[in-house]
């Protein structure tokens, strides 16, 4: 993620070792958040009082920084770190938005998708490292509502959250004229 003006970001590096690494491109915060990081928390700041967001997120550097960044624009924030807690969630509370990662332990983020579409229409915005062309357009069809690759700029997705927020909120229809 990169941000502007004093914004959070994240930053690319190569290969830093551990599981899983295997040379390839891992995020790591920089900037104000980079002090929150830790674990993923399964929990929701009950002070925040905009719209419910569901996060779901397995990197905990990641994860928090979106609850930064989200909290900011004043909305409540829960986040979890693998696809079976994050469908037990979606099933047991109502939230305005998903942001869903692809690739999950427990269950990945497609079924994920399938199966919150079995029982709701809540927005989904599949955020993930896997980013080429087929895979967008399968997170898409399998129901996804928009679909962010990694790295991205903080500010686009803040911008898309409040879009798919937007197109969900009921049009006035008392003094409305074209």
């Amino acid at each position: 993620i990169a941000g502007t003006s004093g914004a959070s970001s994240i930053t690319r590096t190569r290969g830093l070792g551990g599981a899983g690494s295997g040379g390839t491109s891992r995020l790591y915060p920089a900037g104000p958040a980079a002090g929150k990081m830790g674990t993923v928390n399964d929990d929701m700041r009950p002070e925040a009082p905009g719209p419910r967001v569901l996060v779901i997120e397995d990197s905990p550097d990641l994860a928090a920084l979106l609850r930064v960044k989200l909290e900011q624009e004043g909305l409540a924030v829960r986040v979890v770190a693998d696809g079976l807690r994050g469908l037990a969630a979606a099933r047991r509370d109502e939230f305005a938005l998903i942001i869903l990662d692809r690739r999950l332990p427990g269950l990945d983020g497609l079924e994920v998708c399938r199966r919150v579409r079995a029982f709701s229409d809540v927005p989904i915005l599949m955020l993930t490292a896997a980013g080429d062309v087929d895979q967008r357009i399968e997170g898409l069809n399998v129901g996804a509502n928009d679909y962010m690759p990694k790295p991205f700029d903080a500010r686009e997705l803040v911008a898309r959250v409040h879009a798919q927020l937007r197109a969900r909120r009921p049009v006035p229809r008392e003094g409305f004229a074209l």
